[in-house]
C-alpha cells in the first residue's frame, strides 16, 4: 500500500473553497491509496461523487492551481492524476533518500525531505567547520540536484525549516565563492518530535 501523508495544512487550503473541492481531492487520495495513481474521468468522478461534471472541472483546476496534485494527460485515454505528494516521495525513492515519517506527519512534505536529507548528510559526510560548527555547504541548486526538487521549492523549505528553528543557515565562503551552509539544529528538532509533539499526541487522545 502507498502511504500518503494527509497534512493539516493541505486541509486548511481547501477549507476556503467549495465542499466540491475537497469531495474531489479526497477521492483522489482514495483512489491512489486503491491504485496507486488516479486515471477516473471526469465524468466519472462526478457520477461516483453525485456532484456535476463542471463542479468536477473547477475542482480539478483549484487542486491543480494550488500544487495539490498534477495531471498528466494522455493520448486517447483518461488523465492521471497525481498527488503532489505522491510525486515527491517517488522523486525520493529514485535518489534512495530516506525520509522520516513523523516529520511528513507534521510538516510540508518538501520540508520533511530537506530535514531529513540534512540529518542523513551530516550524520556521514561532506561538512566543513566554520566557527567551531559542522556545516553543510550547499547552495540551492545543489539541494535541487540532490532531493529532486525545484530550488523556489527548496528555497521556501530551509526559510520555513530555519523559522521553525529546526535547521540554522549562514553564508560562509566555500571553494573561493560565497555559498549557503545549512546545518540542523538536532536538540530542537529532537525535542519536538520526541518529546513536544508526543506530549501534545498523547493529550489529545485522553
Amino acid at each position: 500500500m502507498t502511504y500518503i501523508p494527509l497534512h493539516e495544512h493541505r486541509l486548511d487550503t481547501l477549507s476556503k473553497y467549495s465542499p466540491y473541492v475537497d469531495r474531489v481531492y479526497m477521492h483522489i487520495v482514495r483512489v491512489s491509496i486503491e491504485s496507486g495513481l488516479c486515471t477516473d474521468s471526469v465524468p466519472n468522478m462526478a457520477k461516483r461523487l453525485n456532484i456535476s461534471i463542471g463542479s468536477v472541472k473547477n475542482a480539478l483546476s483549484t487542486l491543480i492551481n494550488e500544487g495539490m496534485i498534477t495531471r498528466e494527460s494522455q493520448k486517447g485515454t483518461t488523465s492521471i492524476y497525481r498527488l503532489v505528494e505522491e510525486c515527491l516521495i517517488r522523486q525520493c525513492t529514485e535518489r534512495s533518500i530516506q525520509v522520516f515519517i513523523p516529520f511528513m506527519r507534521v510538516m510540508n512534505t518538501s520540508d520533511a525531505i530537506i530535514l531529513s536529507y540534512m540529518i542523513h548528510y551530516y550524520a556521514k559526510k561532506g561538512l566543513v567547520l566554520r566557527d567551531g560548527l559542522l556545516w553543510i555547504p550547499k547552495g540551492y541548486a545543489d539541494w535541487k540536484d540532490d532531493t529532486g526538487l525545484n530550488e523556489f521549492t527548496a528555497r521556501n523549505s530551509i526559510k520555513r525549516l530555519k523559522a521553525n528553528g529546526f535547521i540554522d543557515t549562514r553564508i560562509y565562503q566555500f571553494v573561493g565563492t560565497p555559498t549557503l551552509h545549512t546545518r540542523p539544529v538536532l536538540d530542537q528538532v529532537q525535542k519536538f518530535f520526541y518529546e513536544d509533539h508526543w506530549t501534545q499526541a498523547t493529550n489529545k487522545a485522553q
